[in-house]
Order: structure tokens, then C-alpha cells, then sequence
């Protein structure tokens, strides 16, 4: 299971619980999405969507594991943007005389 997966259960959800539209946002194809999904349910062993029909609806175990699979994407998002943005950042200088600098500042 990797972020991958993780991404895709929540466009799946974020679009409707249609494979097809989350397909189109995420540019891959509608099988390469339910495989995704699938391996999901198979590596939990629960299932994630009731599948009525050509419906989905979410389950306990679905709704549960949405809402790790937000917090886990935006945290990876933030830490890619952080780590991208790394050099853009800059470096922070403090100065202080030596009386202050030593009452304040630890030796490096």
C-alpha cells in the first residue's frame, strides 16, 4: 500500500465514488483506478465500497479510512512542498554583542 493508493481512494471519494471522474482528474485509466482500489481492499481486508449496481457507496470502513487517507496526503503535500521549497527559504542571521549573545545564545 503506498501514498499512491491513498490518493486515489480520496479522488475516488472526492469525485462522487465514480472511478471513471477520479480517473480523469488523477489522467490515468478506469481500470488502473478500481486495481488501485481493489489492491486497497485486499491488503486491508475490508471492503471500502458497497457495490450496488455500478454504485459505489462508502462504507464504516471506507469513511474511516478516508478520513487517514486526507490527513496522510495533506501531510505528504506539505512535507513535498517544504522539502521543494527548501533553498528558497533562506538562511536567518541573529547578531547580539557578546555580553548578550552569551546570556542568550548557546555556542553552535
Amino acid at each position: 500500500m503506498t501514498i499512491r493508493h491513498m490518493i486515489i481512494f480520496r479522488t475516488v471519494c472526492e469525485n462522487g465514488y465514480h472511478f471513471t471522474k477520479a480517473a480523469e482528474v488523477l489522467h490515468m485509466t478506469q481500470p488502473a483506478v478500481s486495481l488501485a482500489i481493489k489492491e486497497l481492499e485486499q491488503y486491508y481486508g475490508v471492503q471500502l465500497f458497497d457495490r450496488i449496481g455500478r454504485r459505489l457507496q462508502i462504507t464504516d470502513a471506507g469513511q474511516h479510512f478516508l478520513q487517514y487517507a486526507i490527513h496522510i496526503s495533506d501531510l505528504f503535500s506539505d512535507m513535498e512542498t517544504g522539502l521543494r521549497d527548501w533553498n528558497s527559504k533562506g538562511i536567518l542571521r541573529i547578531g547580539a554583542s557578546i555580553t548578550i549573545g552569551s546570556r542568550f545564545f548557546r555556542a553552535m
